[in-house]
């Protein structure tokens, strides 16, 4: 038996030498995959804080939040500058409705690329509400009738611009959320 031993002693010695790397090696494989695990489940987390933000801004851009409490009737009012001024106060009204929206969305700490869809749609919105407020203010300056359709349509476009423009970042911001959903499941 005594010369099997010495025959194969540089080989029994180097498998147990395998075995002994293997078996010292094992609990640093295991922390490499909790490692690996954890990393995973962050990113899942930071992805879904990013889906849910995208998601409260979808819901604070919804039409309603708009036009509550800033909707103006269209009128026949007897007194053409009181009418003028109260077109004009909408106006102003609206425009600081949509700083109180963008003061919501600040809150929420949307993403980067959900913030820039989000400042274009205000930016378009503010250069259109400038644009009816200095429409308005010329039409009555020029003595438009205040029962025409021109003053109907002064009053109303605001609210098609917003409605327009708040469905078309509602629409950008669920495709971004789609693509974080996509994120997410392949992680």
């Amino acid at each position: 038996m005594g010369d099997w031993i010495e025959k194969y002693q540089t080989l029994i010695s180097a498998v147990l030498a395998i075995a002994g790397v293997w078996w010292a090696a094992r609990p640093s494989w295991k922390q490499v995959e909790l490692m690996k695990t954890q990393t995973s489940e962050l990113i899942r987390e930071r992805l879904a804080a990013r889906y849910r933000t995208i998601r409260k801004a979808i819901k604070v851009l919804e039409f309603n939040q708009w036009v509550e409490g800033h909707r103006v009737p269209p009128g026949t009012p007897e007194d053409k500058d009181a009418f003028v001024e109260e077109m004009l106060e909408a106006f102003r009204n609206r425009k600081r409705r949509v700083d109180e929206i963008a003061e919501r969305l600040a809150k929420i700490s949307v993403p980067a690329e959900a913030k820039v869809i989000v400042d274009a749609t205000f930016a378009e919105l503010r250069m259109r509400l400038d644009r009816m407020e200095k429409y308005t203010a010329a039409a009555g300056e020029e003595g438009y009738p205040h029962t025409s359709a021109v003053w109907y349509g002064c009053a109303q476009q605001p609210d098609l611009d917003a409605e327009f423009l708040f469905a078309k970042a509602r629409a950008e911001l669920a495709e971004l959320q789609d693509k974080i959903f996509e994120e997410i499941v392949a992680e």
